[in-house]
């Protein structure tokens, strides 16, 4: 199988122009940042990822580069002095294609510890650091390897058997071993969506197009990794083969795995546009037919979502 940064979109691109060209301009971008780091970084850096609308392949000219630096330490002692040597090391090569640095306390600002990100002791734990999950989160539900994309594999694999649970989904008939794992995504999706309704609340335009990307590409992104879990589940036997399952559908882009052949990329196409035009035209209310296009994405998903056992419809956990 071949990461999106080096293949052709599997969705229909006549009815997706714009998204079509972003998977082109996130080719570039993706080349450059693999260029500018991969002379840069010592024996203990596990693996570089990107996250965000650059790994969905869907980059335009203010998305940020969100970098995840991912450090083996499990079983060797890295100091803290040394991973943010390593990351501004990163950043100062980075700064010549232009990227803006990520804000200080963001999870995009610090290395992320594989010994953390898999730690027994954390499962389950709602007190967890929001930095570890925050990390954990984002390297299954979109990123992409940026440098040693086997070892990459390796980690995502080993975050799905760190959630996978059997004794408890057996006994309870829960649908499968990462039924824990879909809790947590929804965890991280109704905390986002709070945290949305606050942020720039004294800016209208920058409110508008973060609360427009909560209910489109967030949307996706919840929705894509939620139906691969279903998938994964209904497919296979409790065991290894889930997981692979999983980590093979992320292969694909949230649209690629959500869209396909369907219609509904058009929708996307057109809400994207507005998104990339927003810092351009400054708007402070929703077009209609932006309106319209969110309506029938929301719909689509309510209707088409693979119910997880017992838990709610579309509707009661998307909005």
């Amino acid at each position: 199988m071949l990461r999106p940064n080096l293949r052709e979109p599997t969705f229909d691109t006549v009815a997706a122009p714009q998204l079509a060209r972003a998977w082109s301009d996130s080719q570039v971008q993706l080349a450059k940042v693999r260029d500018a780091l991969h002379e840069v970084l010592p024996p203990f850096i596990a693996c570089v990822a990107v996250s965000g609308s650059l790994a969905r392949m869907e980059v335009h000219a203010d998305s940020d580069i969100d970098l995840l630096i991912v450090v083996d330490d499990r079983t060797v002692s890295v100091s803290d002095q040394q991973l943010e040597s390593v990351f501004f090391d990163a950043w100062d090569r980075l700064d010549a294609l232009g990227a803006t640095r990520p804000k200080h306390g963001g999870i995009f600002s610090v290395c992320a510890r594989w010994k953390d990100l898999i730690d027994p002791a954390a499962r389950g734990r709602i007190d967890e650091s929001i930095t570890v999950f925050g990390h954990r989160i984002q390297l299954l539900m979109d990123a992409q390897p940026v440098t040693s994309d086997e070892t990459f594999v390796v980690l995502q694999r080993e975050l799905l058997e760190w959630y996978s649970e059997t004794r408890v989904a057996q006994l309870f008939d829960e649908s499968g071993p990462l039924h824990w794992l879909w809790q947590d995504v929804q965890r991280y999706w109704r905390s986002l969506r709070a945290r949305t309704s606050w942020l720039y609340a004294d800016d209208p335009v920058n409110s508008l197009t973060l609360n427009t990307k909560l209910r489109s590409s967030r949307l996706l992104l919840v929705f894509a990794f939620l139906q691969t879990i279903a998938i994964a589940h209904e497919t296979h036997a409790v065991g290894p083969g889930v997981i692979q399952s999983v980590v093979d559908h992320l292969y694909q882009t949230p649209a690629e795995r959500l869209f396909g052949d369907n219609c509904q990329i058009e929708h996307w196409n057109s809400v994207w546009e507005f998104i990339r035009k927003q810092p351009e035209v400054a708007a402070t209310s929703l077009p209609a037919a932006v309106n319209l296009d969110l309506q029938a994405i929301s719909t689509w998903i309510q209707t088409e979502i693979v119910c997880h056992g017992d838990s709610p419809t579309g509707a009661e956990w998307t909005m």
